[in-house]
């Protein structure tokens, strides 16, 4: 399924390309000189970066992620496209959001963003598994390093759905650091994740047994897995 896994890739880069067309053609243009429409634009722009930056770290993770693998299975094609279904509703809830930002339209769209994340993390567990054997412990090791992570996005989405019923305006400009942070902390996730792949079968078992506060020292382990050159 190697030629199928190479369309996929090629169908998802363009169902994402098109989200962010559709995104910018929504923007209102300014037909005269007026304060009151530059403003709106002005929102328009800024809750249109949000989302572009939402839907560009998607992008991200889905491209590093199936970036992992050379075939696939008809399981992950099935996954892939639920995932691409809630990204595909960004644009609607983009608009709804600018046009009326009421805790309704922030809400919905905080909602969004959560099955979003949500049916990406289904298509991580379906990759990883598709990538690696029972035998191999990477299914354990992607449960300890992305675990609490996504319990951290689920955790702060969530806070700012409620907080969204009280406060939208101020809860839509907090969407933005969002998929930063959700970048950031996935990026290095998924290099610590890389680098736990290098290490023996019995590097992985004391990897496993080590306490979360301890998980940043295993680079040691990496080191101490890397052959010694004689001088």
């Amino acid at each position: 399924m190697k030629k199928l896994k190479a369309r996929l890739d090629a169908f998802s880069d363009a169902v994402i390309a098109i989200i962010l067309t559709i995104m910018v053609l929504d923007l209102t243009p300014v037909l005269r000189d007026n304060l009151n429409d530059y403003l709106l634009l002005s929102k328009e722009i800024g809750v249109y970066i949000i989302s572009f930056a939402f839907v560009a770290n998607m992008w991200y993770q889905h491209a590093t992620l199936f970036n992992e693998i050379d075939d696939m299975s008809y399981r992950i094609m099935l996954v892939d496209f639920l995932f691409l279904i809630p990204l595909s509703l960004t644009p609607l809830a983009t608009n709804m959001m600018a046009e009326n930002t009421t805790n309704i339209t922030v809400m919905a769209y905080g909602l969004l963003v959560g099955i979003t994340g949500a049916c990406f993390r289904l298509l991580a567990r379906s990759i990883i598994h598709f990538q690696y054997t029972d035998t191999s412990k990477m299914r354990q090791v992607y449960r300890k390093i992305f675990g609490q992570h996504n319990l951290i996005y689920v955790l702060l989405n969530g806070i700012l759905i409620i907080l969204a019923y009280f406060f939208p305006q101020i809860v839509l400009w907090f969407y933005l650091p969002y998929p930063l942070i959700y970048m950031l902390l996935s990026s290095r996730d998924r290099q610590q994740m890389y680098d736990v792949a290098q290490l023996t079968t019995d590097q992985r078992q004391q990897y496993l047994r080590l306490p979360r506060d301890r998980m940043k020292q295993f680079s040691r382990l990496v080191d101490a897995s890397k052959p010694q050159t004689s001088v």
